[in-house]
């Protein structure tokens, strides 16, 4: 199939917007995999308090990297987040179960995410094929005009 000035044009633009997607599609899977890491995190804090006695000493995340010193007072009572900045108090087993749910969501956010870069990785593999023949095909009529020979029309000797 032979394409136009006009065509390779409209290639070339949807290559930049798809290129422009996969951008946007990259940075939600670094948003993602940090996500991942917080609810890992979360969820190995959780099993440590599990396997600790009331009373005992911990580092309480404050955020932004700061910690805090605290007493574990109560091992079965936490605040879990359950979305729209709301939160509900959860016994521990609740709460990984939480955890574990929102990686299950994630994970398949991920995998979705995944799926669709693909897809559009694809989609420019074989626009940029086709842009690279559109510019052999002009490079090879450009050639013809000037009178010059295609690489075809030369002999080699070994």
């Amino acid at each position: 199939m032979e394409m136009d000035q006009k065509g390779a044009q409209e290639k070339a633009l949807m290559y930049q917007i798809l290129q422009a997607q996969m951008d946007e599609l990259s940075k939600q899977a670094v948003a993602l995999e940090n996500r991942m890491v917080e609810l890992e995190a979360a969820e190995a804090s959780l099993k440590e308090v599990n396997g600790s006695k009331e009373g005992s000493d911990m580092l309480v995340p404050m955020g932004a990297g700061c910690y805090g010193y605290g007493k574990l007072s109560n091992k079965d009572k936490f605040l879990v987040e359950i979305g729209a900045g709301l939160v509900k108090e959860q016994g521990l087993k609740d709460a990984l179960k939480n955890v574990d749910a929102k990686k299950a969501e994630v994970e398949d956010a991920a995998r979705k995410l995944k799926m669709e870069i693909d897809h559009i990785r694809g989609s420019m593999d074989r626009i940029g094929l086709e842009l690279q023949e559109f510019q052999k095909q002009a490079m090879s009529g450009a050639d013809k005009k000037e009178g010059r020979k295609g690489d075809s029309e030369y002999i080699t000797v070994d």
